[in-house]
């Protein structure tokens, strides 16, 4: 009876052993539940236009683009591509904002991409078609500045630095933005006052000690 006990228990283990040889028992990953009509599900936008006050009021053809991921918040990558056929990254989270601004005259009709990336590595993209405005003409203080009529002058912050100095080159003084601002490294010490116009249908400025 003894006997018999061992030799069950020997092809127990030797059961179990077999039920472990992963040439009999496979455990195949989950299938991806990542597809495009999820993502289409799942990502939202808003477009809005901004104000002169730098706030934003919502419109059908806003250059600015609010978006949100919905569950089961897959992160994504927005993007375009630029006259070259580059991708541009405009944005990538699992909310954001982006600007879609073509230049003056350009297509109102722009498209931007989102890529979803899922757990197992698999990348699923779809195509947003949106209109957007596109300026026609430039501002009223862009069109004051680049046309031919009056004179333009500059004021300089002259209360930004102790020293008054808001002009400098630094052509002569290594260094380099930060520097300049914050240190007035390169900065001249006598602020500039510059008066431009058009003078035979050239730009002028003339600069002088203020």
């Amino acid at each position: 009876m003894k006997m018999k006990k061992i030799i069950f228990g020997l092809c127990a283990a030797v059961g179990l052993l077999t039920a472990c040889d992963p040439s009999v028992d496979s455990i195949s990953a989950p299938a991806s539940s990542l597809t495009s009509q999820v993502v289409e599900n799942e990502f939202s936008f808003e477009q809005f236009a901004q104000n002169e006050d730098g706030s934003y009021t919502k419109a059908a053809d806003g250059n600015f683009f609010f978006y949100k991921v919905g569950a089961p918040y897959y992160s994504v990558v927005v993007f375009n591509y630029d006259a070259d056929g580059n991708e541009n990254i405009l944005a990538n989270g699992f909310s954001g904002n982006f600007k879609i601004q073509p230049k003056r005259g350009g297509n109102p009709n722009q498209s931007f991409y989102v890529r979803a990336l899922d757990k197992d590595g698999t990348k699923v993209e779809i195509k947003k078609d949106v209109v957007v405005f596109v300026p026609t003409e430039l501002s009223s203080d862009m069109k004051f500045l680049c046309s031919a009529a009056g004179t333009k002058v500059w004021k300089w912050d002259t209360e930004f630095r102790d020293n008054g100095a808001v002009w400098g080159n630094l052509g002569y003084a290594p260094g380099d933005g930060n520097s300049f601002v914050n240190d007035g490294n390169g900065i001249w010490a006598r602020p500039l006052r510059h008066r431009c116009g058009y003078r035979r249908g050239r730009l002028e400025c003339l600069y002088g000690a203020r």
